[in-house]
């Protein structure tokens, strides 16, 4: 059976990242239709937290430890990387005023009474990917790969955001959201979430010295893992089932989610080397190679019906959203692969964060 991804899936690549990715996207969008579109009684719930915990360690943070693994073994060259990087910031902005079109005229237009520019520079993923793209590459040049220097940047940069300044100046304050201020439309800043990319930077560098996802010692080690995660799961569902704290989250839930995500990798690794091969594992693979197309299509879906229905749906209508949306961003993705191969020849280079 051919899948409708088939012709623009490419299998000569990392299929245990593409994996990772397409996962973080599928929660992504759950967690979504969760914030935007559930009923307040559904979302306050024991199923708003889970969903709310799935949205959070597995999804946000797996990306950009993925991505801080890609960026360590990059070849790419300096100032094409930090174009790579400007470019994701001005698509954090596009995205910004393409997912709130609808809630901009509604605001534009008097029906709505807003402040409009918490919209329009949201601190969304796009712009953390993009600074932390900017970063790397600085980093490397400077310091060229030194795993001290990474670990100690990586404790700062989990450390330090709680003591630094804030300011409540109507211009200033969402420049200082981008980089580490505690506000409302600031969902990644900065500091700590740099602390994920700077994770997969030092995790490649760790495995091009060892072998870490053998089989042996290490299942012990992820047992091991597993048990203390489950033994402090609690504490993990607290901090992301609560928005505020978890953008802003501190060190102690920065460690239980790395280590989490350890886990997690690993699973998936053993899952793609048993069934890579398998068709429902290529259309999550097909969704991680295509990681940012289908973050802008999921969000500017999700964010303009969002607008009408905030906050209104029922259970069943979540789920039903849930799997409208998915199929629309795979149509949309292929629609623009198809496209883009038939009209101006990119060979799939285009929004790419890999």
């Amino acid at each position: 059976m051919n899948l409708i991804t088939d012709k623009y899936y490419n299998s000569n690549r990392n299929g245990t990242a593409d994996l990772l990715k397409g996962l973080a996207v599928l929660l992504m969008i759950q967690v979504h239709i969760t914030e935007l579109f559930i009923r307040p009684d559904l979302y306050n719930s024991l199923y708003g937290k889970i969903s709310l915990f799935l949205g959070g360690p597995p999804a946000a943070p797996l990306f950009m430890l993925v991505m801080g693994f890609f960026l360590a073994g990059s070849k790419r060259g300096f100032t094409a990387t930090l174009k790579r990087g400007g470019l994701l910031i001005i698509g954090g902005l596009l995205l910004n005023l393409g997912l709130n079109a609808n809630l901009l005229y509604k605001i534009y237009s008097g029906k709505l009474l807003v402040n409009q520019f918490e919209y329009i520079f949201g601190v969304d993923i796009l712009f953390l990917a993009g600074l932390s793209v900017i970063s790397v590459v600085v980093i490397k040049k400077i310091f060229n790969d030194n795993i001290y220097f990474i670990v100690t940047l990586l404790i700062i940069t989990v450390v330090i955001h709680p003591y630094l300044p804030q300011t409540d100046h109507n211009v200033l304050k969402y420049i200082n959201a981008y980089f580490y201020g505690d506000y409302t439309w600031g969902y990644f800043p900065f500091l700590p979430w740099f602390g994920y990319v700077l994770s997969g930077y030092l995790f490649h560098l760790l495995t091009n010295k060892w072998s870490v996802f053998d089989a042996g010692k290490s299942n012990y080690i992820i047992i091991a893992l597993s048990i203390g995660l489950l033994l402090t799961f609690g504490f993990a569902l607290d901090v992301s089932s609560n928005l505020e704290v978890y953008y802003h989250h501190e060190i102690l839930f920065f460690i239980w989610t790395v280590l989490f995500l350890i886990v997690i990798s690993y699973l998936f690794n053993r899952l793609e080397k048993k069934y890579g091969d398998n068709k429902a594992v290529i259309l999550v693979k097909f969704l991680g190679q295509n990681v940012t197309l289908a973050y802008v299509f999921q969000w500017l879906i999700i964010g303009n019906i969002a607008t009408e229905v905030f906050k209104t749906f029922s259970f069943i209508e979540g789920i039903l959203s849930f799997f409208g949306v998915t199929l629309l961003t795979y149509l949309l993705i292929y629609l623009y692969r198809w496209t883009e191969q038939n009209y101006f020849n990119t060979k799939g280079k285009s929004f790419s964060i890999k």
